[in-house]
């Protein structure tokens, strides 16, 4: 998507990417390997792109939500059910309890995050990664 928008964000002058990561980039785990390897690998694309077209003047920032109520949340911890042989409900109890908020994202709040960044308001940040998880990841 990026090699497409960026000869049009380059002609305009200005351009905002915002790559939609998660968390599991900072934080490996043996039940989310392929997602965190991929994770970092756009977490590195992000930064590595917003070096590069900064002179641009196209900031390129990360937005990683933690657990949300989608669709794919919902498959995931299915997968997790499955995988530790909890019910679906433990599941999603389990990890809603491991967020000091003690719920799962909202879309919206993830949203939230990327209308910002679009925003002018957003214009001086560049090559960040923000964490939309309730202060659940550890991780530098």
């Amino acid at each position: 998507m990026a090699r497409e928008v960026v000869p049009l964000m380059k002609k305009n002058g200005h351009g905002k990417i915002i790559n939609v990561v998660g968390t599991t980039g900072f934080e490996p785990g043996p039940m989310y390997m392929t997602a965190g390897a991929t994770n970092a690998a756009l977490l590195n694309f992000t930064k590595a792109l917003s070096i590069e077209l900064e002179r641009d003047n196209i900031q390129v920032n990360a937005v990683n939500p933690g657990a949300t109520d989608t669709a794919l949340g919902t498959e995931i911890i299915a997968s997790l059910a499955t995988l530790t042989g909890k019910t679906t409900e433990e599941a999603r109890a389990a990890i809603a309890a491991s967020f000091p908020s003690g719920r799962i994202a909202r879309p919206e709040e993830i949203a939230a995050a990327v209308v910002f960044l679009a925003s002018d308001a957003a214009n001086f940040i560049n090559g960040t990664s923000l964490n939309i998880d309730a202060g659940h990841t550890a991780g530098l």
